[in-house]
């Protein structure tokens, strides 16, 4: 199964069966998101090397990106980055607490 024809039984509401091809791919591609994930925010890497693992974990070649980990995702396949867009998931803003 390539992610296109996921992407299909994802928008269908497909049922995900047991050991099913569907099923395999979820795993199979979980596995590969949790490991690139790993090394994006368990040790330092240069923005290069981010851009690098960044546009292995969504398929496409990621440029002028610029990404200060930690960052998490469930699949990343369904990603994509670019033009003049503004991503804000989860984003927190904190000051010190003054007494």
């Amino acid at each position: 199964m390539n992610i296109e024809q996921f992407k299909t039984e994802m928008k269908n509401r497909t049922v995900v069966v047991a050991n099913s091809e569907l099923h395999l791919h979820m795993f199979e591609t979980g596995e590969m998101t949790r490991k690139i994930t790993a090394e994006i925010n368990n040790q330092y890497n240069p923005p290069e090397k981010i851009q690098e693992l960044f546009s292995q974990l969504i398929g496409q070649k990621v440029v002028n990106f610029t990404l200060f980990p930690p960052f998490y995702t469930d699949y990343g396949k369904n990603i994509s980055v670019g033009g003049k867009r503004v991503y804000k998931l989860r984003l927190l803003f904190s000051r010190p607490r003054r007494h």
